[in-house]
């Protein structure tokens, strides 16, 4: 026979080791209760209260926990393979009708805890902590995990469509195969997490750290999803932001990338690694490619209008005949504002590079490091040279027509 605590108040109560599968706690309250290292596969916790219970190595496998209260619960090494933490329906007399309670899980902990196959759409596990958890093949469609820590969790072919991570802690996490259509991770720390087979297009990656960030298994895979990055992205700037998707490469590492030709205008690169990248007659124009290292990559020819390279590492790159001059901004009907922007070359590394015939009218490249840098027939009209020790470069037949610099 089924234990019956339907409804019931056991704030607090022990039930640590109990062994109760298949019980019923539907509506229960078991605020703090202790259940520990119990057994409660298969029972029924639909719309419980467990705010701040123990459940640290319990086992919850196939349980309901449809619309329950997990808020700050300690779930560490629990087993919840094949739970059902879903949205739960509640009659509801006063209106008539049927009230949909999501799960609240939020600033629960969870580490190390077994999540394989659990269905959690629309959980709401904000700040909550999954360190090294198992959610292998889980379902999280539309749930919240903004600001929760998911190092080393594995998400392995999991459902996470219109999951929002924004601001999450996902280093070393294992997203290999997991559908990502409209998920967010605005903010988040992916470095060194594995990314492999996932389908890029339609994922926010506004701002998210991918330092060692594992994206593609193949060279053949890497050309495929890039080649789908642009395309998206030049519907973007066809539309004027209406369609598509801006292309968006913060800090993968894309050395030796071949991207000639290319028009990444308005795309984000901050922090992104092209060293010894192609991108020789590339459009670039309002690009982001703050704090970049683009050492050895050549832009010859690149057209780099009001482009931001504040801080980048352009050690022995070339940019021979590039032009990195001021641009007009537009609105997004395409129509001119009047407001211009300069490109920023702000303390920014170019020992050795090569700047010949290159167009840098109203450039910013204050505190620049020009160390042999050649700037031979290259257009500096108007630049800002502030804090720029210009002695260590060569200038022949440079133009520094009303260009500001340090008074002597």
């Amino acid at each position: 026979m089924r234990a019956n605590f339907a409804q019931r108040d056991l704030s607090g109560a022990d039930l640590r080791r109990a062994s109760l599968p298949f019980a019923r706690f539907g509506g229960a309250v078991l605020r703090a209760a202790r259940m520990d290292e119990g057994d409660f596969s298969h029972a029924d916790f639909f719309a419980a209260d467990l705010h701040k219970a123990r459940l640290t190595r319990a086992r919850l496998r196939n349980a309901d926990l449809r619309g329950a209260i997990l808020r700050g619960a300690f779930l560490q090494h629990a087993d919840m393979e094949r739970a059902d933490l879903r949205e739960g329906a509640v009659f509801d007399p006063e209106e008539a009708g049927v009230r949909l309670m999501s799960s609240d899980a939020s600033q629960c902990n969870l580490d190390d805890a077994n999540l394989t196959a659990a269905d959690m759409a629309r959980i709401n596990l904000t700040e909550a902590s999954l360190v090294s958890a198992r959610l292998r093949r889980c379902v999280l469609r539309g749930a919240s995990l903004a600001g929760a820590r998911l190092t080393g969790a594995d998400l392995t072919g999991a459902d996470l469509t219109s999951c929002d991570f924004a601001d999450a802690d996902l280093r070393g996490a294992n997203l290999a195969g997991a559908t990502l259509v409209g998920a967010r991770f605005r903010g988040a720390d992916l470095n060194d997490a594995d990314l492999t087979d996932i389908d890029p297009l339609g994922v926010d990656l506004t701002s998210a750290r991918l330092g060692g960030a594992t994206l593609w298994s193949t060279a053949e895979d890497a050309s495929q999803n890039i080649r789908a990055i642009l395309e998206a992205h030049r519907l973007w700037l066809d539309s004027f932001g209406g369609q598509g998707r801006q292309a968006v490469f913060d800090e993968m590492d894309l050395t030796a990338i071949d991207l000639r030709s290319a028009d990444l205008s308005g795309a984000s690169l901050r922090g992104t690694i092209l060293t010894d990248a192609r991108l020789d007659r590339s459009q670039l124009r309002l690009a982001d490619l703050t704090g970049a290292s683009l050492g050895r990559a050549r832009f010859t020819g690149a057209l780099m209008d009001g482009a931001g390279l504040k801080g980048v590492d352009l050690t022995g790159a070339d940019l021979s005949r590039a032009r990195l001059v001021g641009i007009e901004l537009c609105d997004q009907s395409g129509r001119p504002t009047g407001r211009f922007r300069s490109a920023s070359l702000q303390g920014a590394r170019l020992v050795g590079a090569s700047l010949k015939g290159a167009f840098l009218t109203t450039a910013d490249l204050r505190n620049a490091d020009v160390s042999a840098a050649d700037f031979t027939d290259a257009d500096l009209s108007h630049a800002d040279l502030r804090h720029v020790n210009l002695g260590a470069a060569i200038l022949r037949g440079a133009t520094l027509n009303g260009a500001l610099l340090d008074s002597r």
